[in-house]
């Protein structure tokens, strides 16, 4: 059966080259995000609006040579704890409207 033998030494091989070519490519774009403070498009003075959701810009990662995207998670973290922020604020302000109560802005005084 020297036949199936040879079958067996080209898988081997085939198998070899793969795993090589795999260990080879270059992990390094998707390292932990590193210090730089990039603006991605958050507003720094105020909630998020509906507009603002546009302007967001994530920072892309690639590994395995371009192979593998995606964005900085620290990035997408940041713009989501904004937009619940800003949802929760929004909806206790609905809350209060909805049981009669004034809603004034934080440092307005009352009347």
């Amino acid at each position: 059966m020297p036949g199936v033998f040879v079958v067996e030494v080209i898988v081997a091989a085939a198998v070899l080259v793969g795993v090589a070519f795999v260990v080879s490519r270059d992990l390094a774009g998707l390292d932990d995000a590193g210090t730089d403070a990039k603006d991605i498009g958050l507003p720094a003075d105020r909630p998020m609006r509906s507009d603002d959701l546009p302007r967001l810009r994530f920072r892309a990662v690639s590994g395995l040579r371009g192979g593998l995207r995606g964005y900085r998670f620290d990035d997408v973290d940041a713009a989501m704890s904004r937009i619940e922020e800003s949802m929760r604020a929004a909806e206790a302000k609905a809350d209060q409207r909805a049981a009669g109560r004034v809603v004034r802005p934080p440092g307005q005084p009352s009347a």
